[in-house]
């Protein structure tokens, strides 16, 4: 679903920052919409809005700007099933990315951020719309060499993601023709730490993007489209983060399964949290990188995620479960003692994942199953990982647990 990105206009960014410092009744209305009814949060939040928007003042001059931010994101429980129609409980936090957008002349996509440590990202749109030639597919392209090797050289880099998510939206409108822009990012959601932060500044990017071209998608889209911009970067994470983001709303949790994909909005259901509940997120001052051997096991996980459906399904049609009832065992949630009462329930579960080997190699897999999708998938995940880094073994059974 698109349209022409009607709605409220850039506003000059000194305005919006005088706005903010000292809100009327309205903004503050506004203000309790998004973050809810208690002042010393919504003072908070409002600290960092401003600090973009004068950073923003800083960079590029006082000129009409737009405001986006996405939040981050609690999974409470349901860590890495949702590639597999699992049940998520998500919940958004009220840290978030916030960004700034703003036309420009040059050609070029800038983006400054209000930490010091990221410095400017800037490219001309016209070389890289001009590199989508010849390719097929999102995948197709992030998987080419010339892209692979730009991103390998600046791993870790944040302009990646500003890249990726720019890029993504070119690709989902590839008639339309657009100008440079510029703006700027600014975020409290601490990176490495569980919270999505990488899911949300590709979400905010690309909902700048879009607003830059005037145009909307459904929420299925941007979840897509969030997904694949961390692609981009060489993460291969699945959609929950996105989904979080996207559906979430505040004081309540939503519960989700993610296939089939065209489906999530309808499937999605919320429970509003009493007012004697609070979720606790605690620092733990450990960090999470995906990169390196973090990158390797991780990715470890999301290609056995891949197999294990199918494994299982092999493994009921061993055990004498005619096909056409193997076949209806397509999510996570179907391998539930109350899905598999026909077949014995809780014990024909336990006995199903006892037949799965623990740990398999390659040439296991090969020999024990048939699948054909087996190497595609490999290179899928695998193919942004240093061979030196290559693992060569692989466990199953835990992600059916």
């Amino acid at each position: 679903m698109t349209d022409d990105g009607s709605g409220p206009g850039p506003t000059r960014a000194s305005f919006l920052l005088a706005a903010l410092t000292e809100p009327a009744p309205a903004v503050l209305r506004a203000l309790t919409e998004v973050y809810g009814s208690d002042e010393s949060l919504c003072a908070e939040r409002m600290k960092l809005v401003r600090r973009v928007l004068q950073t923003h003042i800083e960079r590029f001059g006082d000129e009409p700007v737009r405001l986006f931010r996405s939040p981050g994101r609690i999974n409470l429980r349901g860590m890495h099933v949702d590639t597999h129609g699992g049940y998520l409980n998500l919940m958004t936090h009220h840290r978030e990315v916030v960004v700034t957008v703003a036309s420009s002349q040059d050609g070029c996509v800038t983006f400054s951020n209000i930490d010091s440590d990221f410095a400017d990202t800037v490219f001309p749109l016209h070389d890289e719309n001009a590199s989508f030639s010849g390719h097929a597919t999102w995948l197709d392209y992030i998987t080419s060499s010339g892209v692979e090797n730009r991103v390998a050289t600046r791993r870790g880099d944040w302009s990646n993601y500003v890249r990726g998510a720019v890029l993504r939206v070119a690709l989902q409108f590839p008639r339309e023709s657009i100008e440079g822009f510029h703006g700027v990012v600014g975020s409290d959601i601490p990176s490495g730490a569980a919270l999505s932060s990488s899911a949300a500044l590709c979400l905010a990017l690309i909902s700048a993007t879009l607003s830059h071209i005037g145009r909307r998608v459904s929420a299925e889209d941007l979840i897509v489209m969030a997904q694949d911009a961390e692609w981009y970067t060489g993460s291969r994470c699945g959609r929950s983060d996105q989904a979080a983001e996207v559906l979430g709303k505040r004081d309540s949790v939503v519960n989700v399964v993610l296939t089939p994909f065209s489906e999530v909005i309808r499937r999605a259901s919320y429970t509003k949290l009493g007012d004697d509940v609070r979720i606790l997120v605690i620092n733990s001052f450990t960090k999470r990188s995906i990169s390196g051997m973090q990158l390797v096991d991780y990715t470890r996980n999301r290609f056995a995620y891949s197999m294990a459906m199918e494994i299982a399904r092999q493994e009921c049609e061993r055990a004498g479960v005619p096909p056409a009832r193997a076949e209806r065992l397509s999510t996570l949630a179907s391998l539930s003692p109350s899905q598999l009462d026909d077949l014995g329930g809780s014990h024909f579960l336990y006995a199903l994942l006892r037949r799965i080997p623990e740990v398999m190699s390659l040439d296991d897999l090969r020999e024990r199953y048939k699948l054909p999708n087996l190497d595609a998938a490999y290179e899928q995940y695998f193919g942004t990982v240093s061979e030196t880094l290559l693992p060569t073994s692989f466990s199953f059974r835990g992600p059916l647990l």
